[in-house]
């Protein structure tokens, strides 16, 4: 229709009038490629706050297994912390047999789960957050995790040397009772004393003092779990605030 309008006027030589065509047609690419521009930006945004979501609900999910991690680390440093204590005490265990043996056992756990980053390197691939400050706060937090991660899986001296000196029957109880895996959430129970009776512990507490080297990577097993109690905080700090900036990012509550 503008066409055949502007050809018109052309036979006509209406100058005024062609001129007012060509500015409708200009407006009118514009407008349209503007339309064009703002629908695109509109999906973008609109499926960054569906991988954002997912990215959030990553987040919270490592944040809960630091939470978890907190009351195991400090179970850990507990038992470690007694029994480098009765290792340096030179006293029998008497009365207090088992229960150290669980402080040993307890103080060498490693925490077997590695944390998900797997919506985190998804967000990275497509450019997401596109904002700034959001990218910003939720790279520190998996800046924490990158670090922990090796940490977590890296077994120390200490826990194998402490199991050479567990015997089969010590070995089945602690296994059994002492320690839980609930999925991906590991637990360390101490309610597993009475099931040490019918094993001499007090031979295995000998032999395990009798080891020279054990009190000395004990010490350093223990320093790791003091950092990484001091640093836990820090990392679920982290988290909130990437939780929070998704959420003002995306306009979620």
């Amino acid at each position: 229709m503008i066409l055949r309008r502007v050809m018109e006027h052309l036979r006509k030589q209406e100058w005024t009038a062609i001129g007012i065509d060509f500015v409708i047609v200009v407006i009118g690419v514009f407008v349209g490629i503007q339309l064009g521009n703002w629908n695109e930006a509109r999906a973008l945004r609109a499926q960054e706050s569906v991988y954002l979501a997912q990215l959030r609900d990553e987040i919270v999910e490592n944040d809960r297994m630091l939470e978890h991690l907190v009351t195991y680390t400090d179970r850990s440093v507990e038992g470690g912390r007694s029994a480098l204590a009765w290792l340096e005490s030179g006293e029998p265990c008497s009365t207090r047999c088992g229960e150290l043996l669980i402080d040993f056992f307890h103080a060498s756990q490693l925490w077997g789960t590695g944390f998900q980053t797997g919506k985190y390197a998804e967000n990275e691939r497509r450019g997401f957050p596109t904002d700034d400050d959001t990218r910003a706060a939720v790279r520190r937090f998996y800046i924490y995790l990158a670090g922990w991660n090796p940490i977590n899986l890296t077994a120390p001296a200490y826990r194998e040397r402490l199991r050479r000196h567990l015997s089969p029957e010590a070995a089945e109880v602690l296994w059994g009772d002492c320690f839980i895996v609930d999925a991906e959430i590991e637990f360390m129970s101490s309610d597993c004393a009475a099931e040490l009776a019918s094993v001499d512990t007090a031979s295995v507490l000998r032999a395990i003092r009798a080891d020279d080297q054990i009190a000395d990577d004990l010490r350093f097993w223990i320093g790791q779990n003091i950092f990484a109690q001091q640093e836990y905080p820090r990392a679920r700090e982290s988290a909130a605030n990437a939780v929070a900036a998704i959420n003002a990012d995306i306009g979620a509550p």
